[in-house]
């Protein structure tokens, strides 16, 4: 047994030390394919390792013959050279990956910025498609400037091999060329990228804090109000609402079919001055949706204008409570004793509670803007069949009509 055993060990390591020097023989005529096609110069007599220059940057392939259970294979290893301006302490803000196998959520995680969020911004288009490709080698690895992977059959399929390093000098190559600040491509993202997801984590990104004061993030309202798509675009009107192009992203959006972007353009346009504010506002009803419609109501009545009453006056017929609630509100605001009998009626004992105090707190404030308590002022006429009327004080005191 002790014989057999030291047999199969003798047998392992003359098998190993084959391999070893069958390694060259078998790969050589592959990596000198390889080298061919990458313009470096071949691996030395007796070794599977080629090493040089491809398009100005450092790569190195190993071959490695492999066994029963695993192929011979290629691994290669990639390092670009540092960025211009970049120091070996921000070397950091280059993106690390290791995916030991082809990740079908690797996709949406590049292009979505991934965790941490800064990645948003050192990845732009032509880095995020470079690594979705790559990411589908065998052991792909980024870490900063160092990138690697792994290529099967060298020996049956060197041209694999030559495209795979073709790819990882085109990665390093793309990311070398980023700019060197993050908040500068960070706005280029907003500006180039494609896919509207990258579009809002950017955008998002570079109005954090951090940002702050940077030309970028300053130049960032104008370059989302030229966004396609609309809640970039209301986001920037959103950070500068004063402006020509936020006040007419805010009218346009107050036709949109979504009733979330209404309700954004709603309020956007009541804060921002435009003039077109109150017309605008009064065009887009009846509207349907019941939280857009009670927004509709409030602007109406931080606005004010002529016929603004009338249409709040209507507003009180809704079915919905909470439009009736937001238009009592802002007749609080801004009614007038016009009114107050409609109001009455409305926050009447069948009323919620909700809707009765909404309803008289903008009695109360109507009655206080018109007087009531000084001489010739308004009282409230008291009784079931006439509640809700008023009359005017005589001999210049208020009189209360009785029934």
């Amino acid at each position: 047994m002790i014989i057999a055993l030291a047999g199969l060990a003798l047998l392992a390591v003359a098998g190993a030390a084959y391999s070893r020097r069958s390694a060259p023989t078998v790969l050589g005529p592959a990596l000198e394919r390889v080298a061919g096609a990458l313009s470096i110069d071949p691996p030395e007599p007796g070794s599977t390792v080629i090493e040089g220059v491809h398009r100005e940057t450092a790569i190195r392939i190993d071959g490695a013959l492999g066994s029963d259970d695993e192929p011979d294979h290629a691994t290669i290893r990639v390092t670009m050279a540092r960025p211009a301006g970049m120091s070996a302490r921000s070397e950091g803000l280059l993106p690390s990956f290791d995916f030991k196998t082809g990740d079908p959520e690797f996709d949406r995680q590049v292009k979505l910025a991934g965790e941490p969020p800064r990645l948003a911004g050192v990845l732009s288009s032509e880095v995020r498609e470079l690594l979705i490709d790559a990411s589908r080698l065998r052991a792909f690895r980024l870490e900063g400037r160092r990138l690697s992977c792994q290529v099967p059959d060298l020996s049956q399929h060197p041209n694999r091999t030559a495209e795979a390093a073709r790819l990882l000098v085109g990665l390093a190559e793309t990311l070398r060329a980023q700019p060197k600040r993050t908040e500068a491509l960070l706005l280029h993202n907003v500006r180039a990228e494609r896919l509207v997801e990258v579009r809002r984590r950017c955008a998002l990104f570079l109005g954090d804090a951090a940002f702050a004061g940077s030309d970028e993030q300053a130049a960032l309202g104008e370059t989302l109000l030229r966004d396609q798509d609309l809640d970039l675009r209301l986001d920037g009107a959103d950070r500068q609402p004063d402006s020509a192009g936020a006040r007419q992203v805010y009218l346009s959006a107050l036709a949109a079919p979504t009733p979330e972007h209404r309700f954004r353009a709603v309020e956007g346009i009541s804060g921002s001055g435009h003039p077109e504010a109150v017309a605008a506002l009064k065009a887009i009803l009846p509207e349907p949706d019941s939280e857009v419609a009670a927004a509709v109501a409030s602007a109406l009545g931080h606005l004010g204008g002529d016929g603004v009453e009338r249409v709040l006056v209507r507003m009180l017929g809704r079915t919905e409570v909470t439009v009736k609630i937001a238009a009592a509100e802002a007749l609080g605001d801004r009614g007038t004793i016009a009114a107050v009998e409609r109001l009455l009626a409305v926050g009447g004992p069948r009323a919620s509670k909700a809707l009765q105090r909404a309803a008289r707190q903008a009695v109360a404030a109507i009655q206080a803007r018109a007087g009531v308590g000084e001489g010739g002022g308004l009282a409230l006429v008291e009784g079931e069949d006439a509640a809700g009327r008023l009359s005017r004080a005589e001999g210049g005191e208020l009189a209360v009509v009785e029934e």
